[in-house]
């Protein structure tokens, strides 16, 4: 896997977009009280895995980060991965060097274990916090 991938630095451009968006164009309260309500929600009496996730963006862009943690600890995590993705992009582009590793069978099963084990505590979490 190529992490100097110049998709790395995208990815990190749009992260970096959508918190500028979150802290420079998104109003206050009225933002919020104006979203329809959660369909899964609405259906399921569960909190979906985004359930948090745009109170979280905003917390991000406003360097609140146990905020954040506090509304999607997914969301933090995902742009936490992006912007270090991006700095091994940059650094790969900078060097015009690739930084690469490979990917066994087995380490890229660990990977899908380990994914889908975050997903579920995820959700987990957003149930245990009554959301």
């Amino acid at each position: 896997m190529n992490l100097a991938h110049p998709l790395g630095l995208l990815y990190s451009l749009i992260a970096l977009g959508v918190l500028l968006y979150a802290r420079f164009l998104i109003p206050g309260k009225e933002f919020f009280d104006s979203l329809p309500p959660c369909a899964f929600k609405t259906m399921s009496h569960l909190p979906c895995l985004t359930c948090g996730m745009t109170r979280s963006i905003i917390a991000l862009s406003r360097f609140e980060f146990l905020t954040a943690l506090r509304m999607n600890p997914l969301v933090v995590l995902t742009v936490v991965i992006l912007w270090i993705w991006g700095c091994l992009a940059i650094v790969g582009l900078i060097r015009h060097r690739s930084i690469e590793f490979a990917l066994t069978p087995i380490r890229l099963n660990l990977i899908r274990v380990a994914f889908t084990s975050v997903i579920i505590v995820h959700w987990l979490f957003l149930i245990l916090d009554h959301r």
